[in-house]
Order: structure tokens, then C-alpha cells, then sequence
């Protein structure tokens, strides 16, 4: 009860005194506060500071509540909702419009073939972690490989065009792989052209632990492949 004393009081000294309506709503700054709102606050020079934190700190909230609205002032700022449960807290981005995925491949190389006639894409954005969507989903673009922030359900896509060509076995497809990039590597999903093919796709959705990894990778049986538009990326869906 005096915690709610305070805060009223803070209230009252920011925005002056409040008004009750008889629906039980509180207003700050009016005298007619929306009845379907227990507290509404006008102000036509100021606003409301939302609770300030870094990503470490919000994920340090005790049981947060389902629906508790932080403002995250690093590893791409913004406002942040928990949609999970105090137990599962699920920390989402509140994003006014959709944003862009982000490509980190080269939209234009040569894929040569090794002796296993195994070649990975390469990149040409530089070395670290960058964000792809919500502030929720990295992807090192030095390797072309995507680290899961947190358990979940994850949308992958990755896609390379190149010229025309006859090609005996060409296979493009996302796999996992452990930390210290040591084979086997789990096969997660593939896609088989036939000859003369001149795109490749793959795309799913995929259930990661925190922390876990997946790269694109490119089968080609052939001395050199001029490539074209090539792509990996990645958001989380729950």
C-alpha cells in the first residue's frame, strides 16, 4: 500500500493533481480519464519513462510478468515485451512495422569445388554478429552461420542462383553443428537440383536450444561454378 502511495504521489508531483472517474480510472493531466483504462495520463510537452535496462538486466527480472514493457538500451535498442510466462519469460521486440531481412552473401562469386567436392559460401560483409529481426536473431557473417539467441522456433531461408550449367550432383542445404566445428554435422534440411539447374532454395522452420548453430553449405560436383545472388537469413517466430 505505500509502494502505490509513492507512486501516486511521484505521479501527482510530475503531472499535478490526479482525477478520479466513478469507472475507478486514474487521470493525469485530465479530468475525464478513458473509462477502459485504470490509469490515463495527457501531457502535451511530456511523456512516460518507461523502466531503462540493458539486455543482461531485463534478463536478470525475477519471474517477470506476462506482458511487463521494458526499454533495452543495448544490442539493438527498443521496447521489449515478455509474451511468455514468469516460470519461461519470452522476450519480444515491439516493432511498429515489419523489418527487412538482411542478406551476407556475396551477390556475385565463383564456387569451386575442393577434393570432397565440398565448397561453403563464402562472404563479403565483415567479421561479427549482426541483427536480422526483432533484435532477437544473429548471424555470423564471417561464416555465413546463424546462432540461436534462445530456445525456440526459428524461420531459415537461404538461397544461391548461378549460371546455367551441367552438374552431376548438386546439393545446397542448411545444416547444424557442434561448437567446436568438429563432423559429423546434422543434416536439417536439402534440396536436390537435376542438371541444368540454375537455383537452389531451402527454407524451414526449425526448433533451436540457446546457443546452438547452423551454416549454409553447398555440394557441387564441378571444377568452378560462376555464382549470383546468394543469401542466408533467419527470424524467430516463437
Amino acid at each position: 500500500m505505500k509502494k502505490n502511495i509513492f507512486i501516486a504521489s511521484l505521479l501527482i508531483m510530475i503531472f499535478g493533481a490526479p482525477a478520479f472517474a466513478q469507472s475507478g480510472s486514474v487521470g493525469i493531466g485530465t479530468n475525464s480519464p478513458n473509462t477502459s483504462a485504470a490509469l490515463d495520463v495527457k501531457h502535451n510537452r511530456k511523456g512516460i519513462l518507461i523502466p531503462r535496462m540493458t539486455r543482461e538486466h531485463r534478463n536478470q527480472i525475477d519471474t517477470p510478468a506476462n506482458g511487463l514493457l521494458i526499454y533495452q538500451t543495448d544490442s539493438s535498442t527498443g521496447f521489449y515485451i515478455n509474451k511468455g510466462t514468469p516460470a519461461a519469460p519470452r522476450w519480444r521486440a515491439v516493432n511498429s512495422t515489419a523489418q527487412t531481412f538482411q542478406s551476407f552473401l556475396k551477390t556475385s562469386q565463383t564456387f569451386t569445388a575442393s577434393g570432397a567436392i565440398v565448397q561453403y559460401t563464402t562472404v563479403a560483409n565483415p567479421t561479427g554478429e549482426e541483427p536480422v529481426n526483432e533484435g532477437e536473431i544473429f548471424v555470423d557473417s564471417a561464416f555465413a552461420r546463424f546462432t540461436a539467441p534462445e530456445d525456440g522456433l526459428y524461420f531459415l531461408e537461404a538461397g544461391i542462383s548461378y549460371n546455367a550449367i551441367t552438374l552431376t550432383n548438386t546439393q545446397f542445404y542448411i545444416y547444424n553443428f557442434p561448437n567446436n566445428f568438429i563432423y559429423p554435422a546434422q543434416h536439417l534440411l536439402g534440396y536436390y537440383e537435376p542438371e541444368n539447374a540454375s537455383y537452389n532454395k531451402v527454407y524451414g522452420v526449425f526448433w533451436f536450444r540457446k546457443g546452438e548453430k547452423c551454416r549454409v553449405r553447398l555440394n557441387i560436383a564441378f571444377t568452378a561454378i560462376p555464382g549470383g545472388t546468394n543469401y542466408f537469413r533467419a527470424q524467430k517466430i516463437d
